[in-house]
Parts: C-alpha cells; sequence; structure tokens
C-alpha cells in the first residue's frame, strides 16, 4: 500500500474512523510481531509487546502530526516496550 493511502487511513483514524486503524493493523501486525519475536525469542511476549504498542498508538494517534511516518512511529512505540 502506497504512502498516500496510509496517510489517508491515519487521517480518518485521526478523525474517529476505528475501521481504518483497523486497516492499518492489519498492514502491519505481521511485520511487528516478527520484529517482537526476534527480539524476545518467546511468542506470548511478542504477542503482548505488539498488543500494547497497538493499544498505545490507537490511544495517541492524534499526536502523530506526519500520518505518512505511521509505520516508523509505530515501531519506534514497539521498540520502546521493555519485554524487548
Amino acid at each position: 500500500m502506497s504512502s498516500e493511502n496510509i496517510s489517508n487511513l491515519v487521517k480518518k483514524t485521526q478523525h474517529g474512523d476505528i475501521d481504518s486503524f483497523g486497516e492499518l493493523y492489519s498492514m502491519f501486525a505481521k511485520d511487528m510481531f516478527r520484529y517482537a519475536f526476534y527480539q524476545t525469542s518467546d511468542k506470548t511476549l511478542a504477542e503482548d509487546a505488539v498488543s500494547d504498542a497497538v493499544l498505545l498508538a490507537f490511544q495517541n494517534i492524534r499526536q502523530l502530526k506526519k500520518p505518512a511516518s505511521f509505520k516508523s512511529w509505530l515501531f519506534s512505540i514497539l521498540l520502546n516496550f521493555k519485554e524487548l
């Protein structure tokens, strides 16, 4: 998906469209899990880290000023979890 499409989904989410966030999650969930599992070597810890990161991202998405940077912003949230 193009960065323009990602930006549009982020903007919709920032305006309250929960389904748009679901689409964003679907796009990056596998990559997030792979990264978290690589860092932890533990399926449960990786799943927990992804879940926590996604929740935090959803709660704070209105603070994201550059919607095209969503993926790097999302992964920076994941990277900052102590489990990793």
